[in-house]
């Protein structure tokens, strides 16, 4: 066996032929050695590196990318012999006695006729090639994209064979496998249809047949093929019935060896149930599924189950911790659509697969003028409400699970989840604790991103809250953090998240913010966090109007949004001068007591003239910070608008309340 094994199909994973995993910081890296291991045996030119992962940079710059890279690896396999990576000139390669990837034993066993072969080549094709893994690079994306397709073909081509040999239940669940890889191949649409057909389920055959031609009128224009119409046909009028199933028989009878659990959040969505009586809305619920799946995948930090694994268990009665010993999962989200004339409702529920417990559930009513904006809106919504940091349902039950974390990365995602619910507090003391479990999540696992980008807020609102007592050390760490959850991972969007904050309260550049911000909400437009600070760095730009549906639309995916989206919307509602909209919101504050928020309503109810009320607010900030005044608190560093106009408009609004100059 090699010394080391590369695991592409699903997603990405390295380990040593012991079963220790080696931890691959950086995107580019893991694609990096990626390409190299599935051209083994070959020299490459480093130009063709370049201009696969690198083409958007200048040449010097490219080079020093390639070349930092290069290091990086050669450091993470330094205890490996025979070496790695192999330098010949200015070629690099891998040595093939060193490296061995799932892929190269798919292919081998996809092509054999051996029945067992064949299920193992099944059981390898997790997924498509490195998924999960976006790099913004053209060359790059166009040799992935061919590369899925063709692997994606010899899945196929193997699966066909498979059900070839396969009878009853099993014939069965290798169909629903084979048309998860393509819900348009007519052929696998028909293969299934036999499949049921010999089990005596001629019904569901046909109505396998209604799937097929519905989707094909919907998605192509077209009818099925003569084939498929003889086979209807052929089924109509009973044929194909080559044995019963008996009505005992489930899903779920045939007994796996259970996986073990990752080292983080982890979830498989099963296809959501149609209850609607009607085949054609299958398309609806297997998109809402397909989309949840899509959106959870783009949180990093979190396990999830592919499309094709999940989708397995479609129509099948499996129980729930049945399916999560055979995925290795810890959580699953089940739901069902169900449409009665305009009226469309999707349930979704989290269950957790140890201890059978319902962790959540909600219930979607909407009316269906149309149907893919419902899905969209419904699945962004149940994305968010799962995945969001603060109030996310997937990390909340993750934080309150019974059992003691057994490794490092356990302990790092423990400190983490703590070190959010500290920041969110906004005091001194909770801010100083959050970066203490911020740092120790980052120490513990090196290749975790997302502990840097909330050690360089935590710095941030130290210095933005009048917290640190050196406030250019602080903003120099906030920018060396933001850069180091970069340099970990740069399609991790809390990376540019925090850069952005950066140059928005320490540059005072709104627009290079807003740059990053999008980005971030570009890398995760499911991100309620990153979709709000979007807004506030939009306002702080000029672009008021903007901000605000930007910070509207976080709260509708985010329903369950912690107190800092409030702040930033009550700031965003006075800068619009919509002055009883932000004393409503900062009102709903109740339980956050300072001084900026305090300012805040002090010069809204001056504006409209409720002296009274602006009087309280002025003397609370007062008793918070007894040498406020206009000039500490509208100062350039706490206040980064890029227009003048914005402060001035606060400070005439602080001078009718009362507060000092």
């Amino acid at each position: 066996m090699a010394p080391l094994q590369l695991k592409l199909l699903g997603g990405f994973a390295v380990s040593l032929s012991t079963g220790r995993s080696v931890d691959i910081s950086g995107r580019k890296n893991q694609a990096l050695l990626a390409y190299l291991a599935l051209q083994s045996g070959k020299k490459l030119p480093r130009e063709k590196l370049l201009a696969l992962l690198w083409s958007d940079r200048g040449e010097a710059q490219s080079r020093g990318s390639l070349r930092q890279a290069l290091a990086a690896l050669r450091h993470d396999f330094e205890e490996i012999e025979p070496a790695v990576l192999v330098f010949e000139g200015d070629s690099v390669g891998v040595e093939p006695a060193a490296i061995a990837t799932d892929v190269a034993g798919f292919e081998r066993l996809a092509g054999s006729d051996s029945v067992a072969d064949l299920k193992e080549a099944a059981r390898l094709y997790e997924g498509e090639l490195l998924d999960g893994i976006a790099i913004r690079d053209s060359a790059f994306e166009e040799w992935l994209d061919a590369e899925r397709g063709r692997l994606r073909e010899t899945a196929i081509s193997g699966l066909t064979r498979l059900l070839e040999r396969q009878t009853g239940l099993e014939a069965i669940a290798t169909g629903h496998h084979l048309l998860a890889l393509d819900p348009l191949r007519e052929a696998s649409h028909r293969a299934l249809m036999r499949a049921y057909a010999a089990q005596g389920r001629r019904d569901q055959a046909l109505r396998q047949y209604r799937v097929c031609r519905d989707m094909l009128r919907k998605e192509l224009q077209v009818e099925p093929s003569k084939e498929t119409e003889a086979l209807r046909r052929e089924i109509e009028a009973g044929g194909g019935q080559a044995e019963k199933t008996q009505p005992h028989e489930t899903a779920g009878t045939e007994h796996r060896p259970a996986l073990p659990l990752p080292d983080r959040p982890s979830i498989a969505v099963l296809p959501f149930e149609n209850l609607s009586g009607d085949p054609a809305q299958d398309y609806f619920a297997d998109g809402v599924s397909e989309n949840i799946i899509a959106g959870l995948s783009r949180f990093r930090d979190l396990f999830v189950i592919a499309r094709h694994s999940s989708f397995v268990y479609k129509g099948k009665a499996a129980k729930i911790p049945d399916i999560c010993r055979e995925l290795g999962v810890r959580y699953v989200l089940e739901g069902s659509i169900q449409r009665s004339g305009n009226r469309l409702r999707v349930t979704a529920q989290l269950i957790d697969g140890v201890t059978g417990r319902h962790l959540w559930a909600e219930r979607y009513d909407r009316r269906a003028e149309d149907v893919f904006a419902v899905q969209d809106e419904v699945t962004e919504t149940i994305v968010a409400t799962l995945a969001t940091s603060y109030g996310g349902r997937l990390r909340k039950a993750w934080a309150t699970r019974t059992e003691t974390p057994a490794t490092k990365s356990l302990l790092a995602i423990d400190y983490f989840q703590m070190g959010q619910d500290h920041l969110n507090r906004f005091t001194r003391e909770d801010n100083q604790r959050a970066l203490e479990f911020f740092t120790k999540a980052a120490e513990l696992d090196q290749s975790y991103a997302k502990p840097c980008a909330k050690v360089a807020w935590a710095h941030l609102v130290d210095v933005l809250l009048g917290w640190s007592e050196d406030a250019a050390a602080s903003w120099a760490k906030a920018l060396e953090a933001a850069n180091e959850a970069i340099r970990r991972d740069d399609d991790e969007a809390w990376g540019h998240w925090a850069l952005g904050g950066y140059y928005l309260n320490c540059l005072k550049q709104p627009d290079r913010a807003v740059a990053e911000l999008r980005k971030a909400v570009e890398l995760n437009p499911n991100d309620a966090d990153c979709m709000t600070d979007l807004g506030w760095c939009l306002n702080h730009a000029g672009r008021t109007d903007e901000g605000l549906q930007w910070a509207l639309k976080a709260m509708r995916l985010n329903p369950h949004f912690p107190d800092w989206y409030t702040m930033q919307l009550g700031q965003i509602y006075f800068d619009a001068r919509r002055y009883g909209e932000a004393i409503a919101t900062f009102h709903r504050l109740a339980a956050v007591d300072s001084v900026p928020i305090e300012l805040w309503l002090a010069a809204s109810h001056a504006y409209l003239g409720q002296i009274e009320e602006a009087r309280k607010a002025r003397d609370r900030a007062l008793e918070l910070d007894p040498q406020a005044t206009i000039s500490q608190w509208t100062a350039a560093e706490r206040m980064p608008y890029q227009e003048q106009s914005y402060l001035e408009h606060l400070r005439a609004g602080l001078r009718k309340a009362g507060l000092p100059e």
